[in-house]
């Protein structure tokens, strides 16, 4: 048998202590593997044998009976009544969303929550996230039966693990769960938990604590488990009084407060009061859109960005915004052409001679000669056979990568290509796989997994808006002709700006003729609305005649195609713009990056400045643009959570004084917010 001897070594006290004991108490298979067939009998008899002094035998009986029986009754009961709580708020639709989002921190409690999941609200239960200890680890094993069940492994000990998963939920879940049963857990801990969960608990919804009781029961308890345990469990935190502060420092309101009869557990029901729902007039299916408070909160913190008009733009970069002159970091318009009297000119012709509208689809009575000429005018600046407008750059990725892709097809997607090029694979009838971005080694993974499917095809960015970053061609036309892949390449950021003629990253590359299709936007360097398809004749021909996105819509307008037609000239004819936009940037992208900001690897006029945290992501380009600078701040889900950023863009109509100056500010932001 092995045991703590009466003058044991410090090493041996904490072996024993620390790694044995709690092996044995936790570990059915512990204890199977010390006592083998002679069970609870003998495990019972070691515990007393290894009591500490003046444990004697008639306490060895008091603890069975006085406190491993309630203690098991109370346990049983706290379980059903987290499941009571659930099931009656549901039940009462007191919660803002129909649909239950639950998370469990470290309750102890997961198979009893489960069966939420497989009793009478399954159909209300939306998803179920078990935080557990890895003592708890035998619940990964259990399924729930029509809910995803997902178990985080994590250290519940640490405040710092509360607030990753925070930042790891991208829902805002209207129940949330916590225990502050384990002794282990301190004051700080618990208090900053609450604070954290209060962020993330969805407005309207209950966070359920339950809390070691302060019943005068329970003192008689930790009484007998000092005796056994050698330590209390009782601690600071489990005062009503403190917790009960704690609560209303973290901003909840409604507490309601219940022990157990054994007074072992309090439970404390907190309502996070917000937005208050008419539940007569609110029908369910826009429930989301009644509890969706992530917007609301910004505005609140004064941190909300975007949707912000400006009075005036000037053709030097600069911008009126309430009355203030900004220089503008946020815009497209690589060459300034929106603002081009000979663009804007173009425009008032147009309308006067067309109207404002075609004001019907391009295959019925919507299609222009100018329509014609811009298609002409585009296929022969990329060199390539045909070309056709959308409306918009995403109706452009949508339609074509949509109609291109049939039952049994594959197309293999960056995984930080844009989102209208994922959503056109989502309306696809084929199957969609991403290959992890700018990684040649896993999209080979994946065209050899799939190389016995006949229809494959590519898709990327040639220039990528969040990073900046080229996506390597070269290699992966290699790959597209060695596997029979075609390939689609979206340079919406690399018109007029790549290679030597303003081709595009194609002509950068020098892959002409190797990219099946190039889309584009023409809504950017060319200063105007819509978007693009070029390529082989035949492809161009079928998408006019199947993208339902180009049939079933309103054709582009007079006045953008009359704008688009007149950039694209001067863009062929001013190849200064382009060289000016890259001495811009390169002197952008030297001062921003000499200050030690992180700007990651950008190849284009799009500098990443790489912040991280949303909050701090968001204060400083508002700080920006009351000094000045008006830039892009960019969040989850166009980002990873952990990689906010503020995004600028170089022009070339950016004059130096200008670009001096806004360094200078970026220089005194940085270091407000310690991000230099």
């Amino acid at each position: 048998m092995i045991k703590e001897k009466k003058n044991s070594s410090s090493v041996e006290k904490f072996f024993y202590r620390k790694i044995l004991k709690p092996l044995i108490f936790t570990s059915r298979l512990g204890r199977k593997a010390l006592f083998g067939k002679a069970g609870k009998g003998l495990f019972l008899e070691y515990i007393y044998q290894n009591r500490p002094s003046g444990y004697n035998r008639i306490g060895y009986f008091v603890d069975k009976f006085l406190l491993n029986l309630p203690a098991a009754r109370a346990t049983k009961y706290k379980k059903e009544k987290l499941i009571n709580i659930v099931q009656s708020e549901i039940t009462k639709n007191t919660l803002n969303n129909k649909l239950t989002k639950i998370v469990d921190l470290g309750s102890g409690s997961a198979q009893y929550l489960i069966k939420l999941s497989q009793g009478k609200i399954k159909d209300q239960l939306q998803s179920l996230c078990i935080d557990i200890d890895k003592e708890s680890l035998r619940y990964g094993r259990l399924m729930a039966k029509g809910c995803p069940v997902e178990y985080r492994l994590g250290n519940i000990k640490r405040l710092s693990h509360y607030k990753k998963l925070a930042h790891k939920i991208d829902w805002y879940p209207n129940v949330i769960i916590v225990s502050t049963c384990y002794d282990f857990l301190d004051d700080g801990i618990v208090r900053g938990s609450i604070e954290e969960i209060y962020k993330m608990l969805d407005s309207g919804g209950i966070l359920i604590i339950v809390s070691q009781s302060d019943n005068p029961n329970r003192k008689l308890f930790d009484h007998l488990a000092m005796a056994r345990d050698g330590k209390s469990w009782q601690i600071n935190y489990r005062k009503p009084n403190i917790l009960k502060k704690w609560i209303i420092e973290s901003g909840f309101k409604d507490i309601a407060v219940e022990t157990d009869k054994w007074g072992m557990y309090s439970y404390y029901i907190v309502r996070k009061t917000g937005i208050v729902i008419n539940k007569e007039n609110s029908k369910s299916i826009f429930s989301k859109c009644h509890s969706y408070i992530r917007v609301a909160k910004s505005r609140a913190s004064n941190a909300y960005y975007y949707m912000r008009g400006y009075d005036s733009r000037g053709r030097n970069g600069n911008t009126v915004v309430r009355d203030n002159k900004v220089i503008m970091f946020a815009s497209n318009d690589y060459f300034g052409l929106t603002t081009r009297p000979e663009v804007i000119e173009s425009s008032v012709r147009a309308i006067k001679q067309y109207g404002a509208s075609t004001a019907s689809s391009r295959l019925v009575r919507g299609n222009l000669l100018l329509h014609d000429e811009l298609e002409a005018e585009l296929s022969g600046f990329l060199n390539v056979e045909d070309a056709i407008v959308f409306s918009t750059g995403y109706m452009a990725n949508l339609g074509t990568i949509s109609v291109l892709i049939d039952k049994g097809e594959i197309i293999l997607i960056d995984r930080n290509a844009h989102a209208s090029i994922i959503d056109g694979a989502k309306l696809s009838n084929g199957e969609a796989r991403l290959f992890i971005h700018n990684n040649i080694n896993d999209l080979e993974k994946l065209l050899r997994h799939y190389e016995s499917v006949n229809g494959k095809l590519i898709v990327c960015d040639g220039v990528y808006s969040m990073d900046g970053d080229l996506a390597p061609l070269p290699e992966i036309c290699k790959l597209a002709e060695k596997y029979n892949a075609g390939l689609a390449v979206d340079d919406g950021h690399a018109t007029g700006i790549m290679g030597e003629n303003g081709r595009g990253t194609i002509e950068y590359f020098k892959v002409e003729g190797k990219v099946d299709i190039v889309l584009g936007s023409l809504g950017k360097t060319l200063g105007s609305v819509g978007g693009f398809a070029a390529g082989n004749h035949s492809i161009i021909e079928y998408v006019r005649h199947n993208a339902r996105s180009f049939i079933f819509s309103t054709s582009l307008s007079p006045v953008h195609t009359a704008m688009t037609l007149t950039s694209l000239k001067i863009i062929k004819n001013e190849p200064e713009l382009r060289q000016r936009l890259w001495t811009n940037t390169y002197m952008i992208k030297e001062g921003i990056r000499g200050m030690g900001y992180n700007i990651g690897a950008t190849l284009s006029p799009i500098i990443p400045i790489i912040i991280g945290n949303e909050e701090k992501t968001f204060k400083m380009a508002n700080r920006l643009e009351e000094l000045g600078v008006v830039v892009d701040p960019i969040i989850y889900p166009a980002v990873k959570k952990d990689m906010c950023r503020i995004r600028i863009r170089a022009t070339a109509v950016h004059k130096p004084a200008d670009i001096e100056k806004a360094l200078l500010i970026f220089k005194k932001v940085g270091k407000e917010f310690g991000a230099i």
